[in-house]
């Protein structure tokens, strides 16, 4: 019985957004016949993606941020978008196919994960120098980001990072999910545990970061829900909404920041949007449309640029190349329209720059492998490190819209924080 309401709750709330993208639809004037095969198309998806897993939360909808804001660039609400490519729209369906390939042909394998012990010292330690990185960055800039932000500055743009030490400031933002692991095995108590969890919250918020912060609040919630044996995709769907909620308040910061209190948020959210001022939209349309379906236009002004040309790894290890100056060394050269990463080209920009619509295909399909194991792991064991793996895969294809957090060194260093524990992989 609970099955069944599950589904018909499923169709109530689509019919409910299918009516809410009717009316967005009519507004933006776009195909009616477009919006019903799109809208179509994206609920098969997640159907086919449940049959496999039996669970709503599934890695194939990890990518969901990334075919939503795609779903999304059909009502063209932005004065920066343009017809996409051919091209682009080849590259964006090989990204979808090879991934969702990747999903299911790891889904055959077996995954046993072996917990191992977690040293409170270990993780103290780097409590303890993401805290003292904290305080010379705060006391670098000024003050704390969020008082500064409150006065009317710009703090978010004006905040002083220490070069490579800053990477070590941002994983304050797995720490909670640690402490927390510490507390549910009994090695610390519940107040330590609050405390550190509040501290490290605390620090991330005031760097008014998205992406620090939606980091902190998905280790926290896979480790949460884990060791509490609570359904995730119930629980998946209260942290969707507080998500959105929580773009949309950071936002409002940045808003207040930037010293136009005198204008209403709403119209200037639009105008930095470059969003039809006739256009009767919410905030959250705009930040959405902004912050995702714009995203497609830079990727298809990416491929007609680099026209076909293979750059074999020089942009998808950017950031590396960059932060050890190999650059300079070595006479490399980027072209600043190229830059994914700043100009935000989607996750797919990179791969296409070295590789092509292969690399795409290759790459891929490598994430949805990777995205399955991280999944499977999860489920299957009860341990911190893939508690802490699902987290970063989870949020590197949550990211997705924006750019490829895969190959950015925070990431690694997550990748390698996550990798003290064993794991056996068997087909």
């Amino acid at each position: 019985m609970s099955f069944f309401f599950r589904v018909l709750g499923y169709i109530f709330i689509s019919l409910l957004f299918f009516l809410y993208f009717l009316n967005l639809s009519d507004i933006a004037s776009s195909s009616k016949l477009t919006l019903i095969i799109s809208y179509f198309s994206m609920n098969l998806i997640i159907i086919v993606s449940f049959l496999i897993y039996k669970k709503l939360f599934n890695p194939i909808i990890f990518v969901l941020p990334f075919l939503f804001g795609f779903f999304y660039y059909q009502f063209n609400l932005s004065y920066r978008q343009n017809d996409l490519s051919l091209e682009t729209y080849i590259v964006i369906f090989v990204f979808f196919i090879a991934y969702f390939s990747g999903c299911i042909f790891s889904s055959k394998a077996k995954c046993i994960s072996y917990d191992a012990s977690v040293s409170y010292s270990v993780v103290h330690l780097f409590f303890t120098l993401g805290v003292i990185i904290f305080v010379v960055e705060t006391f670098l800039s000024g003050g704390f980001s969020v008082v500064k932000t409150l006065q009317g500055s710009n703090a978010y743009i004006d905040k002083i990072n220490l070069p490579i030490l800053h990477y070590f400031y941002m994983l304050l933002a797995i720490l909670p999910s640690c402490y927390y692991y510490l507390y549910k095995k009994g090695n610390i108590r519940k107040y330590i545990c609050i405390g550190y969890i509040l501290f490290c919250t605390l620090m991330i918020f005031d760097s008014l970061s998205r992406q620090l912060i939606l980091l902190l609040i998905f280790s926290l919630f896979f480790t949460y829900i884990r060791f509490n044996d609570l359904s995730i995709d119930k629980q998946f769907f209260k942290l969707t909404i507080s998500i959105s909620i929580l773009f949309i308040i950071i936002g409002s910061l940045r808003y207040l920041g930037g010293g136009t209190s005198d204008v209403n948020e709403l119209e200037f959210m639009k105008a930095y949007a470059k969003i039809n001022k006739e256009f009767d939209v919410n905030i959250f349309d705009v930040t959405f449309n902004l912050y995702t379906a714009t995203n497609f236009s830079t990727l298809n002004d990416m491929i007609l640029l680099n026209d076909n040309e293979l750059h074999f790894g020089k942009y998808l290890l950017q950031a590396y190349i960059k932060i050890f100056k190999y650059n300079e060394a070595f006479d490399i050269e980027y072209n600043p329209l190229l830059d994914s990463y700043s100009l935000l080209g989607t996750i797919i920009a990179d791969l296409y720059l070295d590789f092509g619509v292969f690399g795409v295909a290759i790459i891929s399909f490598l994430y949805g492998i990777l995205a399955d194991y991280s999944y499977r792991s999860y489920i299957n064991s009860k341990s911190l490190s893939s508690s802490l793996l699902i987290s970063v895969v989870f949020y590197s294809l949550f990211m997705s819209p924006f750019t490829n957090y895969f190959n950015q060194l925070f990431v690694l260093l997550c990748f390698l924080f996550s990798m003290k524990f064993r794991y056996v992989f068997k087909f």
